[in-house]
């Protein structure tokens, strides 16, 4: 079973709401990010032995409550510069991805508007150019108030 909370946490970065913490566990990174609209965590499958062989990896998560902001966070190799996640809205969410010296792979936060769901998780390099586009419309379960 998984600590959720361990004095081997590192603090990545904070937000206004929210604190994105990783650490090591064996061969994988476990990160999570918590705040007042709930919490998440996962293992990174990139690893923590190991810098990332070449090629994009986007992985990523959500943890939020109908009615209020949704975390959707992440894990990339280190040649996505940032992340863009396209919403039902027709809005895009731009979001730079986030380097610590502790770790091998780049996290990326991004605080969602309550009641919309994300299409795409777009990776992107250092001069704009797409990386990779991830299909977010099936797989991302945050309930919608109705």
């Amino acid at each position: 079973m998984i600590e959720i909370e361990s004095p081997a946490d590192v603090l990545v970065a904070a937000g206004t709401d929210w604190q994105l913490k990783a650490r090591s566990e064996g061969e994988r990174i476990f990160y999570r990010v918590v705040g007042p609209y709930g919490g998440g965590g996962r293992f990174s499958e990139i690893g923590a032995g190991e810098p990332p062989s070449v090629g994009v990896k986007v992985e990523w998560a959500a943890a939020g409550s109908a009615g209020q902001p949704v975390y959707l966070f992440g894990s990339t190799t280190a040649d996505v510069a940032s992340v863009t996640v396209d919403m039902t809205d027709g809005t895009v969410v731009d979001v730079p991805t986030i380097a610590s010296e502790a770790f091998p792979v780049r996290f990326f936060v991004a605080v969602l508007p309550p009641n919309l769901r994300a299409l795409a998780v777009v990776a992107l390099d250092a001069s704009g150019a797409e990386l990779e586009r991830i299909d977010a419309s099936a797989t991302l379960d945050i309930p919608l108030e109705t």
